[in-house]
């Protein structure tokens, strides 16, 4: 049996974009180790780690259960701000770099939906 939402006629959300950016310190996380995996348009998980002794307003980035990394401290307060406000905040790939560097460079969309302004 299919189970549909309790509102069967959702409204329309239109996305706003927070930041175009990349995964800071890809490097040093779980990142290199599934690089390999990693893909344009993946969906990420983001968490908000005000416990960090660096930046209060840290934003972690993952790929499921691997760290890749941190929204980059200059462009997380606005981000840290939404989650804490509870807004749902979503990422994704869009685009990465293989420099011979260690690592890869990721560069990643972070964005919120909300509902759609009504006519």
């Amino acid at each position: 049996m299919l189970h549909k939402g309790l509102n069967a006629n959702p409204r329309p959300t239109s996305q706003v974009v927070v930041a175009n950016t990349h995964i800071s310190a890809f490097r040093y996380y779980d990142g290199t180790v599934i690089a390999d995996l990693l893909e344009v348009g993946l969906l990420l998980r983001l968490n908000r780690e005000p416990g960090n002794r660096f930046d209060p307003q840290a934003v972690e980035v993952y790929a499921g259960d691997a760290k890749l990394g941190y929204i980059p401290h200059t462009e997380n307060a606005s981000i840290a701000w939404l989650m804490d406000t509870g807004t749902w905040v979503k990422a994704r790939i869009t685009g990465l770099m293989y420099d011979g560097s260690p690592g890869v460079g990721v560069n990643i969309e972070v964005w919120y939906e909300r509902e759609a302004a009504r006519n």
